[in-house]
This record gives C-alpha cells, structure tokens and sequence, in this order.
C-alpha cells in the first residue's frame, strides 16, 4: 500500500501520463474491488487511534455484508448507496450510527477517487451529520445508581460505574488514561484526559472536582 510520498509520486505521474511525457502502465497497481481496497486502506492507517480503526472496521464489516467482498467500487451506484443506508436503519441502528457510517464510507470512495480508481463518489451527497438523539437520553438517579453499583461483581467494576455517573467520565478510553498522579488529595478534584477531544485546543484534558459520593 502507497505511502503518503508514494500516494504524491503517483499523482505526478497521472499528471505527467496526461500530457503523453511517460507512460500510464507506470502508474501502481491498487485494488479495485471493495474488498481488497477498503483492507488495505485500513492497514495502512497507522496514524490513527485504536478506536478509530475498530470504527474503521465495523463501516468495512456492514459494506461487505451488503455489497460483498468482491464488488467492484465502479459498480457501486448512488441508488444502492441510497439502499445501504436504508439497510442499516432497517437493521436497527441508529440514525446517528447509519450517518457517521455514511461518512466513513464516503471517505473510503474519496481515497478511491484519489487513486484514480473511480471518477465519482456514490456516497457524495448522502446525509453524514451526526447528532445527539434526546430520546435515546435518559437520567440514571442516585437510588438507581446505588443499585447498580450495589450488585457489581467486585470494587473495579463499582469504581467504573461510579466515575461514569458522578464523574461523566467515557468508558474506557478515559478511565484507562487516568493516573495516581492525575488526582489532587488535598483539592478533592482529578485530571480526566481525553483521547475523544484532544486533537482540538485546550480541550485535550478537564478537571472533575470530587463530591461525598466518593468518600
């Protein structure tokens, strides 16, 4: 798979190939079939975050259980990209879910279109906005909570819960990040880093300040 100074030398050579200076067999063999592709794309992201590649994953999982491993992108039309996402709704997720699917899929076809494999994105166009849900928001009161940490099976899932309630920590790529280092005794208040939010400026960390719920 191209790195991102070969993916360069590649787009010089179509340029060069389209004024007749070199020859376009010249040009890297890439894949062209969904499967093939979308797997070697997802390899070669070794710039992103655990997370982002099991999301990654799970847009390439419901592509190839609609489209099929072998399809070829080129066939590929706007109307059955209309049809996966309808797929995904009638399956049961959420709209939200079908949306950022949607957008990754669409970023997939972009990558495609980059090397020269499709002129067009079936995917452009199609609603990718993710929004929160409010009906799918629920408030968990302090008895229920209680309950609930009440019949963890031992400290550890009891001490995750309650962060999650009291402390609104994500679960788990906050809590794994938290550090003895991180809590301030005397000032009753820790340090919660964010993985989800610190690529943007001054929002890579936040400080929970402690209540009698954790004594």
């Amino acid at each position: 798979w191209m790195s991102e100074q070969r993916k360069k030398k590649t787009k010089l050579i179509e340029k060069l190939a389209d004024l007749g200076l070199v020859h376009r067999e010249y040009r890297p063999s890439v894949p062209d079939t969904l499967g093939a592709f979308i797997t070697k794309y997802i390899e070669s992201r070794t710039d992103v975050k655990e997370g982002t590649l099991v999301h990654y994953r799970q847009v390439f999982k419901r592509l190839v259980d609609y489209f099929g491993e072998e399809r070829r992108l080129t066939d590929i039309t706007t109307g059955e990209a209309k049809e996966w996402r309808r797929w995904m709704l009638e399956k049961g997720l959420a709209g939200a879910t079908v949306n950022r699917s949607t957008r990754t899929a669409r970023h997939y076809f972009n990558e495609a279109i980059d090397y020269k494999v499709l002129d067009s994105n079936p995917f452009m166009g199609l609603p990718t906005v993710v929004r929160g849900n409010p009906e799918r928001f629920h408030f968990i009161d302090r008895d229920t909570i209680t309950k609930v940490i009440e019949a963890c099976p031992n400290a550890e899932w009891r001490l995750l819960v309650g962060l999650a309630r009291f402390g609104g920590l994500r679960i788990p790529s906050e809590v794994v990040k938290l550090r003895w280092g991180d809590i301030d005794w005397a000032n009753e208040t820790f340090t919660v880093t964010s993985p989800k939010t610190e690529h943007h400026e001054g929002k890579g960390t936040r400080v929970v300040r402690g209540t009698t719920v954790w004594k």
